[in-house]
């Protein structure tokens, strides 16, 4: 009797997987974050403005924290201050995950264990999307990157090859979870409240779950000569426990595991 639920759990496993997929792992409340993905409008004004990079300009890194600094947000104000054109891929990966006494359910397959990390992975934001944004969207949730001050850097280093300029920051946490640190750089992490939101949609249920976030660093690639951005990438990692999870007629853990993510934004084009 026991197998037979077994074998209908990795059923609806893999059905509930497939559903949750078209969330691409997404916590609820950035749900309301919607890009218009229209057709640029070409001016006919025969005044326009012409974007110029000297690629024979050998470009020079800032020295110093103050400067750095400096530069990065210099950067920052001029995107807020323009508008732009870029592509966004966000991708987010299982990198370990132990699931207790859900593994070595009596009659479990490798279907069924395949299924069931599948799932975990979901609930957990596994997912990779790559969206276009035009200049006139509403990017203020797609793109939340805040100024930067001393006090939110534990480590930070520029460099310079060509006509760019890379910046990066080791983001210092201050909370036991992180998110603090994330949240200076990003609104697409999961908290406990996605979590839970996630493995609901799966008719489960869950006790003691924690998210915790570090790792957090941003490295910005910057045009010496316009002071545009080439490229920006966020990265952090997430840890997950879940004491104990109830999946339709089976139920055990502790759940442990863990995602890598990384948001890039690339393709910048001022309008």
């Amino acid at each position: 009797m026991k197998n037979n639920a077994i074998k209908i759990l990795s059923l609806l496993i893999v059905l509930c997987t497939v559903a949750g997929l078209c969330s691409c792992g997404k916590n609820p409340e950035d749900e309301d974050v919607k890009t218009t993905n229209r057709p640029i409008t070409v001016s006919t004004d025969i005044t326009k403005k012409v974007q110029t990079t000297d690629e024979n300009v050998v470009a020079v890194a800032p020295e110093g924290e103050e400067n750095i600094l400096k530069y990065f947000n210099g950067s920052l104000k001029r995107f807020r201050g323009s508008a732009y054109d870029f592509v966004k891929k966000d991708t987010c990966t299982l990198t370990s995950c132990s699931t207790g006494s859900l593994n070595s359910e009596s009659g479990a397959t490798d279907s069924y264990r395949a299924a069931l990390k599948n799932a975990l992975g979901d609930m957990m934001g596994v997912s990779s999307l790559e969206s276009t944004y035009f200049a006139g969207d509403d990017v203020s949730g797609v793109f939340a990157i805040k100024e930067l001050a001393a006090e939110n850097i534990s480590e930070m280093s520029a460099s310079a090859e060509g006509n760019k300029v890379t910046v990066e920051f080791s983001i210092k946490k201050n909370s036991a979870d992180g998110f603090d640190a994330v949240s200076l750089l990003t609104n697409d992490y999961m908290t406990v409240e996605g979590l839970n939101g996630k493995i609901s949609q799966y008719d489960a249920s869950s006790t003691g779950a924690t998210v915790k976030v570090s790792n957090v660093k941003l490295k910005a690639v910057i045009d010496y000569s316009t002071r545009n951005f080439v490229s920006v990438e966020i990265s952090f990692n997430t840890s997950f426990y879940i004491g104990s999870l109830k999946l339709a007629y089976v139920s055990g853990g502790p759940v442990n595991a863990s995602t890598k993510t990384t948001i890039k934004y690339t393709d910048f084009k001022e309008n």
